[in-house]
């Protein structure tokens, strides 16, 4: 990565290179709620840390998830959440 040190007086310009996703868990990739770590749940896009632990939490007291639906189960998840996240994640 290039570091641009502006002259003074000279406005500094930010710019981000590269997508910024190359963390983030593909469409092609998707992640198993059944078996993904804490840190695979959390490069899922549309999930933190709080809501990939509140996952882990609810598959270890109640067993693995049947459907992808069944994320509404767990606290905080809602419709319009479950539907962002069937592209990035599977119960195979």
């Amino acid at each position: 990565a290039l570091v641009y040190v502006p002259t003074k007086g000279e406005e500094a310009v930010s710019q981000q290179t590269g997508s910024g996703t190359a963390s983030s868990i593909s469409k092609e990739k998707k992640v198993n709620l059944n078996k993904a770590s804490l840190e695979e749940l959390k490069q899922v896009k549309g999930l933190g840390g709080k809501r990939a632990q509140d996952i882990i939490d609810h598959r270890e007291a109640n067993g693995k998830f049947k459907s992808v639906d069944e994320l509404k189960k767990v606290s905080g998840i809602g419709g319009k959440t479950i539907e962002k996240l069937k592209d990035y994640v599977t119960v195979d």
